[in-house]
Formats: structure tokens, sequence, C-alpha cells
């Protein structure tokens, strides 16, 4: 983000700039349900199209209008803020051949192998309320001597309380079969061999996140798991999962956040920077109607959620929180940012929105993490996150969890208004005099 010239509206991006891979174009989704016909199984599209993420200023368009060929090109490819809900700027917007792409894309879901649950495989030991455990005592955390039992084990135990915070969400597992002395991976496809219980979410596939995990098969959708009973949890875990990401919203109306999430990461050494900047982003929050909790993610830092009611498309909520992370960054300079590159963040944290942005994911509550001591991500009281580390509790504390309140799920019980946040955070960011960009990873 930068401010606003007086003597130009020009941005300091172009809207063509690379977004997260993760990310499903809206304009691509949109597309696809303008065609009339065709089915939205499994990703359901939003009900008004967004637009997208980055807008000209009125002076910019009208610059552009009177600008050369080359100019007016890349002009094409922008969305005009004021015209961008408009179906004929929304046309615009579109290149044919990503409508074409959208729709092939969406048209395979009918064709899922999935569809129907009597050709998968049951796996062996599994039954729901038991399971046989493999490889019991492969040692998953050679540190402190923990198994892949006691792993197992934890998500047994745990799972009456993590469950609320992954049902019905279409889940990432971080998995390491064999233990962190090896190589780990992310998962986000189902297997043919997991329980037909285990429910299955076709989603349409990016343009970038196909070239940058290209598949053997021409794919063009990845298929995620849904957990449908606590007992998932272990059976993941039997599987080799040692942690479990889930998007802010539910696989049955996944363009439609239920939650906000701002992840604060902090420079090498104390934890003190973190713990203001966390202060400082709960207070803003509150200041435009959002209760928050914050959570000790396990790792280096703590994120800040707001649970809110999914009333607002996941695309505005993106920007939003982008511009409010640009806003909170311009107030307090010294010791927050929005720089992406860890080497120009200096000493400030990283006030990171891209958790945001559709399909993104984040670590789930209660989740374990990747890390020698096995810590676990755990809701707090704002009165404990002076004195509570953000790797504080780990796989040797269960009982002490399950002993504990859940503030985060006290608070999702009674959401807040997304609507007056969008509202609000767009006039103090116009009033700001501030430009929003097109996220670049490789610019910002």
């Amino acid at each position: 983000m930068r401010r606003r010239s007086a003597n130009s509206g020009r941005m300091g991006r172009s809207a063509s700039g690379a977004m997260p891979a993760s990310r499903i174009s809206p304009s691509v989704l949109a597309s696809a349900r303008a065609s009339p016909g065709l089915p939205t199984s499994g990703c359901s599209l939003p009900s008004s199209p967004v637009p997208a993420q980055a807008c000209t200023t009125r002076a910019q368009s009208a610059s552009m209008a009177s600008s050369p060929t080359g100019t007016r090109r890349r002009a094409a490819r922008t969305c005009d803020a004021t015209a961008a809900a408009a179906p004929s700027s929304e046309k615009r917007c579109q290149p044919k051949v990503a409508r074409r792409r959208a729709l092939r894309a969406i048209q395979r879901t009918r064709t899922l192998p999935i569809a129907s649950r009597s050709d998968i495989r049951r796996p062996v030991g599994y039954s729901p309320g038991r399971m046989e455990v493999s490889n019991p005592d492969r040692l998953v955390f050679p540190e402190i001597g923990r198994t892949k039992g006691d792993v197992v084990a934890y998500y047994e135990r745990i799972a009456p309380r993590a469950f609320p915070h992954v049902a019905g969400r279409p889940v990432s597992i971080r998995r390491y079969p064999k233990g962190l002395a090896a190589a780990g991976f992310f998962q986000k496809n189902v297997p043919d061999h997991y329980p037909p219980s285990i429910e299955r979410f076709p989603v349409p596939r990016s343009r970038a996140a196909s070239k940058k995990h290209p598949t053997k098969k021409d794919q063009e959708f990845t298929v995620y798991p849904v957990l449908g009973e606590p007992a998932h949890l272990a059976y993941l875990a039997n599987q080799g999962a040692i942690e479990i990401h889930v998007p802010t919203s539910v696989a049955a109306d996944l363009f439609h956040p239920d939650r906000i999430v701002i992840d604060l990461d902090p420079p090498p050494g104390s934890f003190a920077r973190v713990r203001r900047a966390a202060a400082i982003v709960r207070d803003a929050l509150a200041a435009h109607g959002l209760a928050s909790v914050p959570v000790a993610t396990g790792s280096k830092g703590y994120h800040v959620v707001a649970p809110i009611r999914p009333s607002v498309a996941s695309d505005t909520v993106a920007a939003t929180v982008q511009k409010f992370a640009a806003l909170l960054a311009s107030r307090h300079g010294e010791e927050l940012t929005i720089v992406f590159r860890v080497a120009l963040r200096r000493e400030r944290v990283f006030v990171d929105w891209l958790r945001n942005t559709p399909i993104a994911t984040v670590v789930a509550p209660y989740s374990l993490r990747a890390r020698p001591r096995a810590p676990v991500a755990t809701p707090l009281d704002w009165a404990e996150i002076e004195t509570t580390d953000p790797d504080a509790f780990t796989i040797a504390d269960v009982d002490r969890l399950l002993d504990r309140a859940d503030p985060l799920a006290a608070l999702a019980s009674a959401p807040s208004d997304a609507a007056r946040f969008v509202a609000e955070v767009d006039a103090a960011f116009e009033s700001a005099g501030l430009v929003f960009e097109t996220f670049d990873r490789f610019r910002s």
C-alpha cells in the first residue's frame, strides 16, 4: 500500500499481479456461474460476482481512456471501482478463455468417480468409534520421544474440543509418514482408501495452482476431505497427519467466510513485540465492531480471530482485511508492516492478511504443530496473552486443554457483523489517502 499522490491517480502495481497459488479466481468462478445449466456440486459459487481485488481510481480510468493503445489494453484488464458491480463491467473484466476454462472445470465435477460411495475401499482396521493404529511405536517427535501411537491418542482425546473448529470445512493436512526425522508434505486431495464417512468436496483449481503444482493427470479440481465425525481426526493421525489446516469458511458456503484471521508473524527474539501487535489488532477490530480471540499458534506468533456472520463475499472480506492491515501499518509504522519479504521487515511484526483469501487455510485450533516439542495451537483469553507464549501448550497438556474453556467456540456462538467492518474500513482507507494494490509476493 502507498498513499495516493495529489497529482496522479496511478496505482503502484498492475491488477495482474500474482496472487497466492491456492486462490481460486473469483472472475473465473463468476463466469462459470453466469452460464445456465451448469452443475455447482461441491463448490457453491457466490450469489453475486465480486470485483477483482485491485481496482483503478476514477482519475486513472479517465486518463486511460485518452492514453495510447498499449495503456488501454492494460486498462481492459482492470475493473473501475465504481462500475465493478455492474453486469457490463463484469463482462468486460472476464476474458473468454478464462470463462471457457471455468466451464470445463465445473463440468468435470459432474463426472467425479467419488459420486458413488459403493466403490470406495474401506481401510483395514477402521470402523466408526474403533481403529487399529499402524506402526504405533514409530517415533514421530524424536526430541521428546513421542510416537505415532501418542499422536493418534492425542487426537482421539482432543477430538470433542477440536472437531467444532474443523467440522464441515475442507481440510488440508500436513503429513509426516516417517515422523519429523524425514520430510513432510501438505496433502489436499482425498485418497481412494479414505472411509466413505469422510465427505468428498471438489473445488476447481486455479490456473496458477495448476502451473505451480502440476498433477500426473490433467486434473482441474482438488477434492478435499470434509470430516463428518470427531473420530476422523484420529483417523487422519493414523495416516501420518500431524497438522490440520482449514479455510475460514465451511464447504456448504465456501465463498462467505465465518471468521476473519489476522496472522501476526514476529521477528526473531522476544515475544513482547507480537504481544503488543496482538493488542493493537484487537483494539482496531473492536473499534469496527468485531470481537476477537487470540490463538497461540504453536509456532512463533499469534492469530487474532474474529468470528463473523457469513453474510459478506470472501473476496470482499479479503480485500477489506488487506486494507485493514495497511491502515494498521500506516498508523504503527515502527511496530507493524505488511511487507512480505522477511529481509525488508526489520524488527517489525508482519500483519498477514492472506489467510482470508478464498481457499487459503489456517492451522486449526487444537491441531498439533510439526515442531520438535509437539506444540498445540490453542485459543486463549486476552488476559492470558501476556503470560502465555505462542508455543506454551504441547501434546503433554491434553488434560489441561480439556479442562480449559474454549473462548473461540464461545465467541463463535455470537458472531459479529462483517458488513459494518467492511463499510467502516473502506471509509477509513479512503480517508487515509491510501491506494489499494494487488498483492504480488515477488514484489511486496
